[in-house]
Formats: structure tokens, C-alpha cells, sequence
């Protein structure tokens, strides 16, 4: 343990220092410095998360919604997408020709 006259000395010197609004400036800038990178770090996460989470909604919205796929997009993304819309439409196809089979209600599509 430190010796209490050092201690005394580092209180005595702290306590103005403390109430000084440059030293509070000071240890401000510090710490922004400090936390600028952790920061900026998460706000690029949070924006690659939603535009990845935009990129998901899309693909959702053509699969089961239809519209326009668009010339941009890679071949095997716009395959992909024409692949599921054609297997959908398949097992619509199938569940219309069992509900015409069955002789009480229906299947539920869904």
C-alpha cells in the first residue's frame, strides 16, 4: 500500500484538478477518442444486418408476391427465385387436385 502522505499529496492535487472544466474537457475528448472506433464498428454492422435484412424481404416479396425480377441481378439469384415461384405454383397445383378428392371440407393450403 502506497504511503499516506503520497496519497494525501495525489488527493490534494486531484480535488482542483477534478473541479476544473478544462480537465473534464480534457477527459471528454479522451474518451470519445477512445469509443470512436467501437462505434463506428456497430453502426457498420447495423447497416451490412439491414441491408441484409432488406436483401431477404426482397427475395421474399418476388417469391411469393410475383413482379419483375430484375436485369441486374445475378443469373443464378434470378434462377433461384423462378425455381421456388415454379415449385410453389406446383404445390398449389397439387393441393387444388387433392381438395377435389376429398369428400368432406378442404386442405388447407397454407
Amino acid at each position: 500500500m502506497a504511503d499516506p502522505a503520497t496519497l494525501a499529496l495525489i488527493a490534494r492535487a486531484a480535488i482542483p484538478a477534478g473541479t476544473d472544466k478544462r480537465t473534464w474537457k480534457v477527459i471528454g475528448a479522451i474518451i470519445a477518442a477512445l469509443l470512436t472506433p467501437v462505434i463506428l464498428m456497430v453502426v457498420v454492422i447495423m447497416s451490412l444486418l439491414s441491408a441484409t435484412a432488406s436483401h431477404n424481404n426482397a427475395a421474399i416479396n418476388l417469391t411469393f408476391h410475383g413482379g419483375a425480377i430484375s436485369s441486374q441481378m445475378p443469373a443464378d439469384y434470378a434462377d433461384y427465385i423462378r425455381n421456388m415461384r415454379d415449385s410453389f405454383s406446383e404445390l398449389d397445383t397439387a393441393i387444388g387436385n387433392i381438395s377435389t378428392e376429398l369428400e368432406s371440407g378442404s386442405l388447407d393450403s397454407t
